[in-house]
C-alpha cells in the first residue's frame, strides 16, 4: 500500500483458519458423519459376529466341558477361540480389498470431483485393515470367554445337546438391541441427509435451465495476440449460433451462474462514502450480453434490459434491490460503482431481475449485478436456448471450428447435465451413507433373525408341551413375536434418542429439514418394524408348526 497507494491503498488483511478454507464447517460435519457411520457399521458387524460365535460356542458347550473335565486349561480354550476368530477376520480382510477397490472405482465413476479422483488405497488403508483384522478376533471372543468364565461341568455334561442358559439368551438379546439401536442411528442420519440433498437440488434455481446448451471458450493470447480479433471471433461465433435451425436465443456470459460464479465484489451505492461502522455492500458481478436475460429465463421485475452496444448500465437482482436500495421500484435509476483495476466503473440501474441461486445452494441468493460484457475479456461462456438442445452439440462444434478454429471447446453439455455433474459429489456422499445404512439394516435384521431362530430351536420342547396342553398355533406365534417386538422397542428407543442427538449436530448441513423431522423418524420406525416382523415371521411360523409328539419325544 505504501509503494502503490492508488491500487493497494485501503486494503486490510483477514486471517482465515485452514479448516475454513477446506470446505468450512459443513465439510467437517460431513467428515464426522462418515467416521461415525463407519464406526457404527463396524460396531454392528462386530455385535453380529459376536452373536454368531456365542451361538456356536453354546452349541459346542458339551465338547468344551469334556475338554475342561479332561484337564484343558481355560487359557488353552481361549486361544482356540481367538485363533478361530483370527482365521475369520483375516479371510474377511483379504476379501475386503477387492470390494474396497471396486467401491472406490464406482465412487470415482459417479463423481469427477478432484477430492474423489485423488483417493487411493495405500499403506494407510492396508495398515488400518491389518489392525482391525487383529483386534476383531479379540472382540469376537469376549462373549464366549465370558460364557466360559464359571462353567458348571456337571450341568453341561448332564444336559442333552448342551442347551443355552437364560443368561446366554439375555446376552444375545442385548447384542440385538445394540444392533437395532445403531442401525436406527445410521438410518436417521442417512435419511435426513438424503432428503436434505434432494430438497436442496429440487429447489428453484431462478433460471429456466431445461432447454439450455452451455459451453466455454477461452481466446488466449497465444491463439489471438490481438484482443480485438479475439472479441470479434467470440461475437462471430455467437452470431452464427443464432442462425442454427432450432436455436431460439444464443448469448455470451462471463461465467455461468451457479456453476462458475466469482467471489462477491465490493460496491459503492450512489457514490456515497462508505460507513466505517457498516458492512461494505457486496454483490456477485456477472458480465452478459443483451440476450442473456432471455436465454437464462430471468424474470424482469422492474425496468428493462439494455440493448446491444449499451454501456454504463446495470440490471440488479431482487436481493440487491431490497438490501441496498430499500425496494424494487426504488432501485431503478440509482447508481452502483465498483473498482476495475485502478478505475472506478459507474453504472446506472435500469432494471431489477429475479434472484439466481448461489454456487452454495444452502445459502440464500446473493446480491447480484448484471453488467454489459467486459470489452477486454478473453474467456466466455455461451448459452444456447432451444426446444431440444442436446442434438445441437455437433452443430456447435462446426460453428466454433469455422469461427475460432484454434480455440478448444470446454464442457459442451446441457445446463441440467452441468448442474447434475456439479451435484455428483454430494450424491456420491449420500450414496455411501445410504449404503452404510442399508448394510446396517441387513446386519441388524440378520442378527435378530438368528437370535429368534435359535431361541425357537432351544424352546422346542417347551412349545411342544404348551401345544400338547392345548395352546394354539397363534399363541405360540404371539409368544415368539412378543419377545422380538420387545427387543425392537428397546433398540428403537435407544436408537431414536441417539439418532436425534446426532441429527442436531448435523443441523448446519440440513436444508429445509428439522433434526426431529417427523416424516424421517416415522419412516425409520416403520421400516424397522416391517423388517423385525419379517425377520420374526419364519421362526414364529416354524414354532407354530411343531409336532407336540416329536418335540416331547426329543426330551
Amino acid at each position: 500500500a505504501t509503494e502503490h497507494p492508488r491500487t493497494n491503498g485501503g486494503w486490510t488483511i483477514r486471517l482465515v483458519p485452514v479448516s475454513d478454507l477446506i470446505g468450512g464447517d459443513g465439510f467437517w460435519v460431513v467428515i464426522a458423519l462418515f467416521l461415525l457411520s463407519i464406526g457404527l457399521l463396524m460396531a454392528i458387524a462386530t455385535a453380529n459376529v459376536s452373536n454368531l460365535v456365542m451361538v456356536r460356542t453354546l452349541a459346542r458347550s458339551r465338547e468344551l466341558a469334556v475338554r475342561s473335565a479332561l484337564g484343558a486349561r481355560k487359557g488353552r480354550i481361549i486361544r482356540q477361540f481367538v485363533t478361530e476368530g483370527a482365521v475369520l477376520s483375516i479371510a474377511a480382510a483379504l476379501l475386503s480389498l477387492p470390494v474396497a477397490w471396486a467401491g472406490l472405482r464406482g465412487i470415482q465413476a459417479i463423481s469427477s470431483d478432484a477430492v474423489f479422483q485423488q483417493l487411493i488405497i495405500d499403506t494407510h488403508e492396508l495398515g488400518f485393515i491389518a489392525v482391525v483384522a487383529l483386534i476383531c478376533p479379540i472382540l469376537f471372543s469376549i462373549s464366549p470367554v465370558r460364557a466360559l468364565s464359571r462353567p458348571d461341568m456337571r450341568q453341561v455334561l448332564a444336559a442333552s445337546g448342551g442347551r443355552g442358559t437364560t443368561a446366554s439368551m439375555k446376552g444375545r438379546g442385548a447384542l440385538v438391541v445394540v444392533q437395532v439401536a445403531l442401525a436406527v442411528i445410521l438410518l436417521i442420519v442417512a435419511s435426513l441427509a438424503l432428503r436434505s440433498i434432494r430438497g436442496l437440488y429440487a429447489a428453484p434455481t431462478g433460471m429456466a435451465t431445461s432447454n439450455l446448451l452451455v459451453f466455454g471458450l477461452e481466446f488466449n493470447e497465444a491463439a489471438y495476440p490481438d484482443l480485438g480479433q479475439a472479441v470479434a471471433a467470440a461475437i462471430a461465433a455467437r452470431d452464427e449460433l443464432r442462425k442454427l435451425p432450432g436455436v431460439e436465443v444464443a448469448a455470451m456470459i462471463s461465467s455461468l451462474p451457479i456453476l462458475g460464479d466469482q467471489m462477491p465484489r465490493a460496491l459503492t451505492i450512489d457514490n456515497s462514502a462508505p460507513d466505517p461502522k457498516a458492512a461494505q455492500p457486496t454483490a456477485v458481478i456477472t458480465g452478459v450480453d443483451a440476450a442473456a436475460g432471455s436465454a437464462l429465463g430471468l424474470r424482469l421485475l422492474a425496468g428493462e434490459w439494455w440493448t446491444d452496444g449499451a454501456r454504463d448500465v446495470a440490471v440488479i437482482s431482487e436481493t440487491a434491490a431490497r438490501r441496498y436500495f430499500g425496494g424494487i421500484e426504488q432501485a431503478v435509476g440509482r447508481f452502483v460503482s465498483l473498482s476495475n483495476g485502478d478505475q472506478l466503473a459507474r453504472a446506472r440501474v435500469i432494471g431489477v431481475s429475479s434472484d439466481v441461486a448461489n454456487t452454495d445452494r444452502t445459502q440464500a441468493p446473493s446480491a447480484r449485478v448484471w453488467l454489459p460484457l467486459d470489452p477486454g475479456a478473453r474467456r466466455f461462456a455461451y448459452v444456447v436456448k432451444a426446444q431440444n438442445p442436446a442434438p445441437l452439440a455437433s452443430s456447435v462444434r462446426t460453428v466454433v471450428a469455422a469461427n475460432a478454429a484454434a480455440v478448444p471447446i470446454e464442457y459442451l453439455m446441457t445446463f441440467d447435465e452441468a448442474l447434475a455433474r456439479a451435484a455428483s459429489s454430494d450424491y456420491a456422499v449420500i450414496g455411501m451413507l445410504s449404503g452404510f445404512a442399508v448394510l446396517a439394516l441387513v446386519l441388524a435384521s440378520t442378527g435378530l433373525f438368528g437370535v429368534v431362530s435359535y431361541a425357537v430351536a432351544q424352546r422346542t420342547p417347551e412349545f411342544g408341551t404348551r401345544m400338547a396342553l392345548g395352546a394354539r398355533s397363534a399363541d405360540v406365534v404371539r409368544l415368539v413375536a412378543k419377545e422380538s417386538l420387545l427387543l425392537l422397542a428397546i433398540g428403537l428407543s435407544i436408537g431414536l434418542a441417539g439418532g436425534i442427538g446426532v441429527a442436531f449436530t448435523m443441523e448446519s448441513v440440513l436444508y429445509g429439514l428439522s433434526p426431529t423431522d417427523p416424516l424421517t423418524i416415522g419412516s425409520v420406525v416403520a421400516l424397522l418394524s416391517i423388517v423385525t416382523i419379517t425377520a420374526t415371521a419364519l421362526p414364529a411360523w416354524k414354532a407354530s408348526r411343531i409336532d407336540p409328539v416329536v418335540a416331547l419325544r426329543s426330551e
